[in-house]
């Protein structure tokens, strides 16, 4: 795959297949995210009974150790579609600048609290519990943080932004419910400015169950350059939603008081933000179609004009991780009616 830049710097890259297994008997990788330099990381995705909630590389990937806890069974499961770093306070290298330690954090949906492996629950809205967890010795430990979000069945944190040690967007919402009665699509973004203690929704969109095209789908990934000035996009992609059928970009630049919503990019689904420097931005995902190919969409502008290219491969890029330069990266594919994931490395 190569995707040709506009607007100066950079030059073409393309995406090479880099396939890596892991040995996860009862999961699918559905994120990846490296540390400044492209040698230490974190993987993970679906995880329980018994299984490592997440595998982390100190060697650029060329091998992957699995955490120290747990899923607890069924009841105990983990499922996370985001793994991001905490920028410190002085803003450079992605570490906490008072010790020097990368922290990591995975934004997850789970059935039990990691650190006591009691049940989570919301009731009588929800059985599970959805946030993040953090984590300071490469994934061996997990700390779970409740977004607030969760004010319905079926309405869970997605994807999260941590442009400091205080300050956390974590966007999500309900996507196609199931069984329960009420609004089909949901896009919510919660904030904490005081490290997770307390949050409160600085974007929430909710259609009306007579009419699922009104609202903007459901919420995906959402990335800062800053405290202030983030990009996220949300998706609708069922018949249901008519002139909306497809995904949304949506950017603020006053810390989620206002947002511009821009689209409609007809008949796709965007999952994964990255930003690259302080103008480029790539977004990972795919078609709304079981065999359509994996897509990625590049801007040179903050999102104001984009281009996009089609990999070889069915399905839809869930995660992607740039490092800051632009100089190499990955991308996770998941191709669902196979039940079989890749991980891309970029090579530019």
């Amino acid at each position: 795959m190569t995707i040709p830049q506009r607007g100066g710097g950079g030059g073409n890259f393309t995406l090479a297949l880099d396939l890596m297994d892991s040995q996860c008997k009862i999961c699918m990788m559905t994120c990846v995210r490296m540390a400044p330099g492209g040698q230490v990381g974190v993987a993970a995705g679906v995880s329980m009974l018994g299984e490592p909630v997440s595998y982390a590389t100190q060697d650029g990937g060329k091998t992957w150790h699995p955490s120290a806890m747990t899923a607890k069974g069924f009841s105990g499961a983990f499922s996370g579609h985001d793994i991001e770093l905490v920028m410190g306070s002085n803003g450079s290298n992605a570490k906490r600048a008072e010790d020097n330690v990368l922290t990591w954090a995975y934004v997850v949906e789970y059935n039990s609290d990691l650190p006591s492996a009691k049940p989570c629950t919301h009731a009588p809205i929800s059985s599970q519990c959805s946030g993040y967890a953090t984590s300071s010795d490469m994934g061996a430990h997990w700390t779970t943080t409740d977004w607030e979000g969760t004010d319905g069945a079926d309405t869970d944190a997605m994807y999260g932004a941590f442009p400091s040690p205080r300050v956390h967007y974590i966007s999500g919402g309900l996507v196609q419910a199931e069984s329960e009665p009420g609004s089909q699509w949901k896009a919510t973004v919660m904030k904490t400015t005081d490290g997770g203690a307390s949050f409160r929704a600085v974007f929430n969109v909710t259609a009306p169950e007579a009419d699922p095209g009104k609202g903007v789908g459901g919420m995906g990934d959402i990335e800062c350059w800053d405290e202030e000035t983030c990009l996220a996009v949300s998706s609708c992609y069922d018949d249901n939603c008519g002139d909306r059928y497809g995904s949304f970009v949506h950017r603020t630049l006053d810390g989620g008081k206002t947002w511009k919503t821009s689209g409609l990019f007809y008949e796709s689904v965007m999952n994964d933000v990255q930003l690259v420097g302080e103008s480029e931005v790539m977004i990972g995902g795919g078609g709304v179609g079981l065999f359509d190919k994996a897509v990625v969409w590049h801007s040179s502008d903050r999102g104001q004009t984009w281009t996009n290219a089609s990999l070889s491969h069915a399905g839809q890029i869930m995660s992607l991780d740039v490092l800051a330069d632009g100089s190499d990266g990955y991308a996770t594919a998941v191709f669902a009616p196979g039940q079989s994931s890749t991980v891309y490395r970029m090579q530019r």
